[in-house]
């Protein structure tokens, strides 16, 4: 039923985990494997037309890297350099459970 004649993708990088805004913690490797999934589908669906916009990332080191690891994965190089790496080991996401009560109070969402 769905036949897209081509893919849109609004390529955000401030998820990597080393950008302080989205706390998200993907790495450059995993930017990679998500433009390879999103080329898969490309390829099987409309004959791998993408269009990607930029736009956010922060950390510009792990922007560069990740965005350089977009077009080599477009490219079809093999290796990917993630010199940056995998988060870092205990990483604690911020406590919003009584933000969000508080909101839900707020707007009578019980």
């Amino acid at each position: 039923r769905f036949k897209p004649q081509l893919i849109l993708v609004s390529a955000g990088y401030d998820s990597h985990w080393d950008d302080g805004l989205a706390l998200m913690q993907v790495s450059v490797t995993g930017f990679a494997q998500i433009i390879k999934i999103i080329r898969g589908l490309a390829e099987e669906l409309c004959s791998t037309r993408l269009v990607f916009t930029l736009e956010g990332g922060y950390n510009l080191t792990a922007l560069a890297t990740s965005v350089k690891a977009t077009f080599d994965v477009l490219l079809g190089n093999a290796t990917i350099e993630d010199p940056l790496g995998q988060s870092q080991p205990g990483f604690e996401p911020p406590a919003i459970a009584p933000l969000i009560k508080a909101i839900k109070g707020i707007h009578n969402l019980s």
